[in-house]
């Protein structure tokens, strides 16, 4: 596999999944086999920590090891990892800043034993 093709399948695979986790976050009545709500949150949380600085990491070990030190091409490919990099940690505090807010409203759910969202049309 050339470095093409492995930044292409990483470009659709983060665009895909990371749409999935937003559809998730957005709508809370989404139920996969047996985990509750919270126990998803986690494990996206938990892949969005860890996958993408691994694929950066096998990216820059493996494809760009062979690419001399100095030359246009792997200035590029460090401010197109920086770049990345940047993106990457505001979706993951867009999503624990997501999760985050819908825990608050399950509490306040749990504490008033009202919805949230009707009580915000309500008024």
């Amino acid at each position: 596999m050339t470095r093409r093709v492995y930044a292409a399948l990483g470009a659709l695979a983060a665009l895909v999944l990371s749409a999935l986790s937003l559809v998730w976050v957005l709508d809370d009545g989404i139920i996969i086999g047996t985990l509750t709500s919270e126990q998803v949150d986690l494990i996206l949380i938990g892949f969005w920590l860890l996958v993408p600085p691994l694929f950066f990491w096998l990216d820059w070990v493996w494809f760009c090891r062979n690419i001399p030190h100095g030359s246009d091409e792997r200035r590029t490919i460090s401010h197109t990892h920086t770049l990345s990099r940047n993106i990457w940690v505001a979706f993951v505090a867009l999503l624990f800043l997501l999760f985050y807010l819908q825990q608050l409203a399950w509490q306040s759910q749990d504490d008033d034993g009202a919805d949230p969202a009707v009580a915000q049309e309500q008024s």
